[in-house]
C-alpha cells in the first residue's frame, strides 16, 4: 500500500520449476541462513529469470556472517551470473532517496546496534548487476529480520524502520 504496488508472496521450489517467469514473478526475493548448493539446474533458472527480465533480490538473513552469505558470494552469484559485473549501488542513485512519492532517504542507512558494532563507519554498499533484461540486487546486510520487526541483537543488518524503507524504494 505505500508503494501502490501489489504484491503476493509466493513460495517457489527452483528444483521443482524448470522456469522462472518475469511475467509471473516480477521480483524474487532469494533469501536464506544455512548453506546453499544449488544445482547447475537451478543456477539456470535463476540466470534465465533475471536475463528474460526478471528483479532478484539476493540475501542472507542475519546478514554478511552467515553461512548463506558465502553461499551467495561464493557460489551461487558467481556460477548464475558469470558474466555479470556486481557493482556498488552509487550513492546517488534513486533506489536509495525520496526520488518518488512513497519513497525515503535510505543512505547513510541506520544500522542496528549489532552490526554498527562489528562495522564501525564502514557499510558495506548494495551491489547490483544488470543480466540481460533484468537486474540482481545483492544486499549484503539483513534486511529479512528488520522487515518482520524483529529487534534481536545479533543480527547483521538494518534497523527494522530502515528495513522496511529500503525494501519499499527497491520495490
Amino acid at each position: 500500500w505505500q508503494t501502490s504496488i501489489a504484491l503476493q508472496a509466493t513460495t517457489v521450489d527452483l528444483a521443482a520449476n524448470a522456469s522462472l517467469s518475469p511475467a509471473d514473478y516480477l521480483i524474487a526475493h532469494l533469501s536464506g541462513t544455512g548453506v546453499f548448493a544449488p544445482t547447475d539446474a537451478e543456477l539456470k533458472v535463476l540466470h534465465d529469470y533475471v536475463a528474460g527480465g526478471g528483479t532478484l533480490i539476493a540475501e542472507a538473513v542475519g546478514g554478511a556472517s552467515s553461512s548463506f552469505a558465502d553461499s551467495l558470494q561464493s557460489t551461487v552469484l558467481p556460477k548464475a551470473f558469470p558474466d555479470a559485473r556486481f557493482e556498488a549501488l552509487p550513492l546517488t542513485d534513486p533506489m536509495l532517496h525520496a526520488s518518488f512519492a512513497g519513497m525515503e532517504d535510505v543512505w547513510k542507512p541506520r544500522l542496528r546496534g549489532y552490526a554498527l558494532q562489528r562495522l564501525g563507519k564502514t557499510i558495506p554498499p548494495l551491489r547490483t548487476a544488470s543480466v540481460g533484461k533484468g537486474r540482481v540486487i545483492y544486499l549484503p546486510l539483513d534486511v529479512t529480520t528488520g522487515l518482520l520487526g524483529s529487534g534481536a541483537w545479533p543480527i547483521f543488518g538494518y534497523e527494522p524502520g530502515e528495513a522496511q524503507a529500503l525494501m519499499k524504494n527497491i520495490l
